[in-house]
């Protein structure tokens, strides 16, 4: 059978103290063999045969840990490759974080470039890092030590927050921005299941807002959003639409309220509470936070009976090619967000639930929400010349919208970005945090 080499190196770091693995796998995880042993499994770390050049530390044994839900995407996948007589083969897969301090301290090192000619024989070790060849911590690590000067994109993982906010030195070269927008969970209303309001209903209660916010880093990532229109708005919308005390779908300490969910599937004609339709599917970010929040949203909606398959692609393809084009976009994007291009809550409404703005691509109204109620309120509210007047309209609009739970928001973000001790922070706070580079200064070498 002739070898598909499919999976390069996968790029998942994990806060584990232990080797892979002489023990049970950590709860979320399965051994792929265990799942399928058809895929052929060649830890490279385990062996000399990677870029560094030796065994990394942290690898003791050929075998791969994934979540479940990874696993079982890559059985999938390994069907319709054997149909072609080809086979999956996997070099990478759960990383103790004793292997990702070792990257770091090999990339330090400029003099060991042993295995250059056949990893990475176009590029120069001193910008290897600093290229993206990394994942989220090390990213941070990177940055950290001086290799690197600041993130974008990619915020620093949980783990790496709680770690630089604990120490002393690092915390200055943290800095929060509030977004002035607001992370939902969209759900398709143009098709069943949620073209049904209780349906909708029933997930905005099940959620565990609190569990969602864990995924980027818990309270010091921002406040749980139960609106749209961020508290950076204050009077200019915010407090209109009720402010911090607008919760239509409260649950104890926004852990979801299961008991609640069930009662509305009951209404929407579910029997027991329990949702017994087709399977959903689910476009999700491929790698953390994004990842994980979308586990933590399927596995609360599995509470209520909902089967979702999650596709896991790259964050920029899974608006590209499924929830910014309405004729390939699924049930469920749990990973989607809004910041007002200026400040004024039209901003933060119009283009994202708007049936008017509804386009074949690069769509923003993710729920494709098309009430025509609710389209004429905004029109009217857009020729409201009064700061006001639009203030006013533009709060109840808000709570109008919320009430639809066609999007269930969950963070009022203050994104984090990371500065080098040698530059000047230079945060942009019209565009949630992404660094000024025009503005930023070296200060040291």
């Amino acid at each position: 059978m002739r070898r598909l080499t499919l999976l390069l190196f996968l790029l998942i770091a994990a806060p584990a103290s232990a080797d892979v693995v002489e023990q049970a796998p950590p709860g979320a995880f399965v051994s792929l063999h265990d799942v399928d042993p058809s895929i052929v499994i060649e830890m490279r770390y385990l062996t000399p045969h990677n870029f560094i050049g030796k065994r990394i530390p942290g690898y003791r044994e050929n075998v791969c840990l994934l979540t479940r839900p990874a696993a079982e995407a890559l059985t999938k996948v390994q069907t319709a490759v054997r149909a072609q007589g080809y086979t999956l083969k996997v070099y990478d897969c759960y990383r103790p974080q004793r292997s990702v301090d070792a990257f770091v301290k090999w990339g330090k090192d400029l003099s060991d470039q042993r295995m250059k000619a056949e990893f990475y024989p176009r590029v120069d070790k001193r910008v290897v890092f600093k290229e993206g060849y990394q994942d989220a911590t090390v990213q941070a690590r990177t940055i950290l030590s001086g290799g690197a000067d600041v993130n974008g994109d990619t915020p620093p993982p949980p783990a790496e927050l709680k770690s630089i906010l604990a120490n002393s030195s690092q915390r200055k070269e943290l800095v929060f921005t509030p977004t002035g927008g607001s992370r939902y969970i969209a759900l398709n209303t143009s098709k069943p299941p949620f073209n049904k309001l209780a349906v909708r209903e029933a997930v905005a209660y099940v959620l565990d807002r609190d569990a969602m916010r864990l995924t980027r880093g818990g309270a010091i990532d921002g406040r749980i959003a139960t609106h749209f229109i961020d508290p950076g708005f204050g009077s200019e919308g915010f407090t209109q639409a009720g402010g911090y005390s607008f919760n239509p779908f409260p649950s104890a300490g926004f852990h979801g309220n299961v008991a609640k969910a069930k009662q509305l599937l009951q209404q929407a004609g579910y029997a027991n509470g329990m949702y017994s339709g087709p399977q959903l599917t689910m476009v999700a970010d491929n790698t953390p936070p994004g990842s994980n929040t979308a586990q933590v949203v399927a596995a609360a909606m599995a509470k209520i009976g909902f089967n979702v398959k999650t596709i896991s692609v790259t964050h920029s393809t899974m608006y590209t090619r499924f929830c910014n084009v309405p004729k390939s976009e699924p049930n469920v994007c749990p990973n989607v967000g809004w910041l007002p291009d200026f400040h004024d809550p039209q901003t933060i409404l119009d283009v994202t639930f708007n049936g008017k703005r509804i386009t074949t691509v690069n769509n923003s109204n993710w729920p494709l929400l098309n009430d025509p109620k609710l389209n004429a309120a905004m029109v009217r509210a857009e020729r409201l010349l009064d700061p006001r007047a639009r203030a006013a309209a533009w709060g109840k609009l808000d709570q109008t919208v919320t009430r639809t739970a066609a999007a269930v928001p969950w963070l009022w973000e203050n994104y984090p970005t990371l500065f080098s001790r040698r530059v000047t922070a230079a945060p942009e706070r019209w565009n949630g945090g992404s660094p000024d580079v025009t503005f930023m200064a070296v200060t040291s070498s």
